[in-house]
């Protein structure tokens, strides 16, 4: 097992969306402040202002972020900014990569429209350790996907090992598709087209939303069964992934 199969990731998605700093430094403002309830690691943040090797601690002022944020725009080869692609930035809850690291890296504000996943927001964790173990639970990563989905607006979202696909038994669908998740949600406009298996929890959430949960013990990439019931989900979010990207 590779140090990146240890990791854990939670990756959510939207399709096209113009958003300009000023908006991208509101969304990440509301998501520093409602993370810290969940668990003790997210009390305190770092971001990245320009350089890897530069770090601006929490608390931020709103301006201050949307100031970051501007500088990390998408540019074209001859690096011209092209604020059309996007936007990149992120922040961390260590100095130093520790046990009970995590980072939120984003990309947002892109209006392409294209087979590829353009806007997102994802949290990776440290390789799991008895440190950080119980960040990794079913009731605080739901419970960060929630708060995510709602607070940038996310047509799916997914938590897993963050190297699930690379260990998928069998043919791959011909991406970008939703892939197998330990944890997964899709947004009210989508959840329709979707029949939850009946071997895994599934429920409706606040706003439409559609949560299905593989296994309610911590994902094992080496456990069958959490394989076959993730591979399950995935096989659920078929209908939706067949249509044409992006769907929203």
């Amino acid at each position: 097992m590779s140090l990146w199969d240890a990791r854990y990731s939670l990756l959510a998605y939207w399709g096209p969306r113009r958003e300009d700093p000023d908006m991208l430094a509101f969304r990440l403002m509301r998501t520093l402040k409602a993370l810290p309830a969940i668990h003790p690691d997210f009390a305190h943040w770092f971001i990245y202002p320009d350089r890897e090797s530069d770090l601006r601690a929490a608390p931020f002022d709103h301006d201050e972020l949307a100031r970051i944020i501007a500088r990390g725009v998408s540019r074209s080869d001859d690096g011209y900014p092209e604020p059309e692609g996007g936007y990149y930035f992120s922040v961390t809850n260590e100095l130093v990569a520790t046990p009970r690291w995590v980072t939120l890296s984003f990309s947002a504000g892109c209006i392409y429209r294209s087979r590829a996943f353009h806007n997102t927001a994802e949290l990776l964790t440290a390789p799991l350790s008895a440190a950080n173990a119980p960040l990794i639970t079913v009731p605080v990563m739901k419970a960060v996907l929630l708060a995510l989905v709602s607070i940038w607006d996310a047509t799916w979202c997914g938590v897993a090992p963050w190297d699930i696909v690379l260990r998928r038994p069998g043919k791959r669908p011909k991406p970008p598709f939703f892939p197998q998740a330990w944890i997964a949600y899709l947004s009210a406009r989508f959840a329709p087209l979707v029949t939850p298996p009946r071997t895994i929890v599934s429920e409706h959430v606040p706003g439409g939303g559609l949560l299905m949960v593989a296994t309610q013990e911590r994902f094992d990439l080496d456990n069958p069964a959490h394989m076959a019931a993730a591979l399950e989900i995935e096989d659920a979010l078929l209908p939706v992934s067949a249509l044409p990207w992006p769907q929203d």
